[in-house]
């Protein structure tokens, strides 16, 4: 990957009619809306169910009320909806980006 750090997503929609890269990039928001998620942290979230599929953290909660994964999670919940009542189908992988 190519970038600043930061976190990326991976956007994945099926849908009978057609629906422009602007709009999803509408839904999805600025790029300074989403905050850095931790190093190797991964979600996918497929049809509003969402799943952590690798977390940074070692052990036990985190006590931030507005961390960056639940800041990411809202958005990504947000746009899912979004794209639902639409009768999109839409499939997301959010992860962790750190520039070497």
């Amino acid at each position: 990957m190519i970038g600043p750090t930061g976190s990326e997503a991976v956007v994945r929609i099926e849908s009978m009619s057609t629906l422009s890269a602007r709009d999803v990039q509408a839904m999805l928001g600025q790029p300074e809306n989403w905050p850095a998620l931790g190093n190797a942290t991964v979600f996918r979230l497929v049809d509003g169910q969402l799943r952590v599929e690798q977390d940074d953290r070692a052990f036990g909660q985190s006590t931030k009320l507005e961390s960056p994964s639940a800041i990411v999670q809202k958005h990504l919940r947000a746009v899912t909806k979004e794209l639902q009542s639409k009768g999109k189908h839409v499939e997301i992988v959010a992860f962790s980006h750190v520039e070497k």
